[in-house]
């Protein structure tokens, strides 16, 4: 084999091994602006592979109380299926996002709220994208 022939194997296989399943992170983790209320998204290990479970906890003076034990998270309708064989392609984790709104009643009409927010994309086994986004407040967590 000449020295082009090798360098073009060598090439190859690099490119072939790259374009394996890139992305490795299973678990994520973000903590309310206080650090009291910390979200935990993860993936599931061997006969849960590839469904998606979340957890909460409280921490206040070192002590740690679970607030939502490990709960699957999912959704399937007619079109396709996001509650197993999802795979994570990215994610991102942005700090200290402030949330300005107007209640139409009440004592306080203009209300500000701070969290952490952690945006993931999965790809079920169809090749289909769901994008979940997760807001770690102070006072609870939301996703959508």
């Amino acid at each position: 084999m000449n020295k082009i022939g090798f360098i073009l194997l060598i090439l190859t296989i690099i490119g072939l091994t790259n374009c394996t399943d890139k992305y490795k992170e299973t678990s994520w983790e973000v903590v309310s602006p206080s650090g009291e209320l910390r979200f935990k998204l993860e993936t599931g290990t061997e006969k849960e592979s590839g469904m998606l479970f979340y957890s909460v906890d409280f921490s206040e003076n070192e002590t740690e109380t679970k607030v939502i034990n490990k709960s699957h998270l999912g959704i399937a309708h007619s079109k396709s299926d996001f509650t197993k064989e999802l795979h994570a392609v990215g994610s991102s984790i942005s700090y200290l996002r402030t949330f300005k709104y107007t209640m139409p009643a009440g004592k306080r009409r203009l209300n500000e709220s701070t969290a952490n927010c952690i945006e993931v994309e999965f790809v079920n086994f169809e090749g289909d994208t769901m994008i979940l986004n997760a807001l770690i407040f102070n006072e609870g967590v939301a996703f959508s």
